[in-house]
Order: C-alpha cells, then structure tokens, then sequence
C-alpha cells in the first residue's frame, strides 16, 4: 500500500523532471497572459505544478485506490429514469470537486486554472492506477469543457483579447465542468454505427424556430447520464451530403428548464451491465424531438468530433500507463 500515488512513483517524476519542456509549455499556457496573473516564472509554475500533482497523488492512495473493489461491486442502476452510481464512486467525486481538480487545462478566464492540459494527464495516470472507472469518469468533465473551449476559438461570437480567450458562447457550461456541477459526454455511437461512423442515422431537423431536433438512439455512451452531450447527427440530405459529409455537432442539454421545471430533453433508455469497468456509467440514449444547438458549421460535425476523439485517445493512453503500474505493482 501506498499513500501516495505521485511521491513513490520514480519513474513518473523522472519524466517529470528529465523529460518535459515545461519552459515551452509555460510559454503556451501563459501566451498574453498579465504579469499579475500568470506564475512568475518556469520555476514557480513547476512547483505549483508539482504541488497539485503530490495533492492529487495523496487523495488517490487514500480515498479512491481502497475503495476500488467496492465501486465495481456496487456497479450502476438505472431507477426511475436516472442512472444511480456507487455511494463511493459518489464519495470519490465528491472529493474532486473539493480538491478543484477539474478546471486543470482550463484558461483561468473562463474559470479553470491555466495549467498545461499534460497535468491533467499525469492526474489521470495515477488515477486510472487507483480506479479505472474513477478515473474515466473524471475525463469527461475536463475533456468536454477542453472541446469547447477548442470550438469557442473558431466562433465569431468568443472574445479574444492579447490571444487570451475572455468569454465563450459557452461559459455556463464551461463552468459548470470546471467546478465539477456538471458533466458531459461525447454521443457518437448507435445501433449498426459503431466504427463506421458514416453510417450515422440520428437525424438533425431545423425547425421554422430555427430550433434543431435530434430524433434517434445512441448506445454505449460513457457517462452518457451527463448534462451537457456534444451529439454527432445527420444534418444533411443523404443525397447530396453522403456518409460523413452528411453530419454535424449538437450540443444537447439532457435536462431542460421549461415553464419554472425541469424537464427530459434526452431519455437514458439502460445502463449497459459490463464483465469489468462497472463503476464507470455506460447507457443508452433516446432522442425525441430533443432540442440541440449547431456547434461549428453544417456538415463539419466529424470533423469538430476528431477533437474529443483525440484528446480522449491521449487520455486513454495515460489510463493504459496508470492501469499498467497497478498491474506491474
């Protein structure tokens, strides 16, 4: 047993010291940024680094790596239309959001802390060592708020100031990620649509409002009970816009405000039973006029999807280095 997950890893801290360009990544993360704002040099923005990573490692031996069995033996249940966790995969959480883990890659005007997105990474790496599903869940506050923060630098809406991103069109849901109120999903699966994406059948309808609504089933959709579901829908006219050309991004908010109550806008049908990784929530989804708002433009919704993918593709290789440690340990 250890106590903590970033102190007893030699290796870890060898990358850590020896092989990181962390002056480069300063100068990137702090690009524009003002003097009182940002650390006051490499040094300093290390050991605060530093100083985050051995809380992190500290919380992880604690609290999540003994509760591992049980998070998986308590798996998840769908009751009355909501997905219920384990009370300790809640309790985990629960401490995330004390621990103000969330908003690492975040720029610290939109309410993150201005980190390079690599120290999120090094915080899931010894994560996924604790719990896998803990640390997959985690994933999809800070990755989704990273992709909209990625997709707010290409709207005309966004304010841009000293290359510093001020404000987004979508700044309550950035922080409501970055506290950890709220999380979100990437829904890109369906029935007979797996990895042959073009095959996409979710169809995207815009309305004489000027509303779009999203009609049809998604499966297999990590954290799937999140608020807020960047979806992948047909948009366009199979005859004109085949496969992939035929497709956009949706944001779609799972509950809705209507009339003073909160209503469905996204039904969760199942959660999936899985052999392993049960902690983590896996469900079906069900698209019933569902209102959704066009992120980007018509027809690049594979293409603003890739950004998820690959950041969630580098996240899943620091979950492979943290599940490897647990096993060579």
């Amino acid at each position: 047993m250890s106590d903590n997950f970033y102190t007893d890893n030699d290796d870890l801290r060898f990358h850590i010291d020896q092989t990181i360009d962390w002056a480069g990544l300063f100068g990137l993360v702090e690009h524009g940024a003002s003097a009182e704002d940002r650390p006051e040099s490499v040094a300093d923005a290390r050991e605060l680094y530093g100083d985050v990573l051995q809380e992190f490692g500290k919380y992880v031996a604690r609290k999540v790596d003994p509760l591992a069995g049980q998070i998986d033996a308590e798996g998840t249940s769908l009751v009355d239309g909501e997905v219920v966790e384990s009370p300790a995969f809640a309790k985990v959480f629960k401490g995330f959001r004390k621990l103000d883990m969330y908003g690492i890659p975040l720029p610290r005007e939109l309410g993150g802390a201005n980190m390079p997105a690599l120290v999120y990474f090094i915080a899931s790496d010894m994560l996924a060592r604790a719990d896998t599903s803990c640390m997959t869940h985690f994933g999809f506050h800070s990755a989704l708020s990273a992709a909209l923060v990625t997709y707010a630098l290409r709207d005309p809406r966004s304010k841009i100031e000293n290359g510093r991103l001020l404000s987004t069109p979508y700044d309550t849901e950035i922080a409501d990620m970055a506290t950890g109120r709220a999380w979100g999903c990437m829904v890109l699966t369906e029935p007979g649509a797996g990895s042959d994406l073009g095959a996409v059948r979710t169809l995207a309808v815009e309305d004489a409002d000027g509303k779009w609504r999203l009609n049809g089933e998604k499966i297999f959709i990590t954290s799937g009970h999140g608020q807020y579901q960047l979806v992948l829908a047909r948009s366009e006219d199979e005859q004109t816009a085949a496969g992939l050309k035929g497709l956009s991004l949706f944001l779609v908010r799972r509950k809705l405000e209507v009339d003073g109550k909160t209503v469905d806008n996204v039904r969760i049908a199942k959660v999936e039973h899985k052999i392993g990784h049960r902690g983590s929530p896996t469900v079906s989804l069900v698209y019933e006029d569902s209102v959704g708002e066009l992120v980007g433009k018509r027809g690049e919704g594979f293409k603003l999807m890739t950004v998820l993918m690959n950041f969630a593709r580098v996240g899943v290789g620091f979950e492979g280095l943290g599940v490897m440690e647990a096993s060579w340990r």
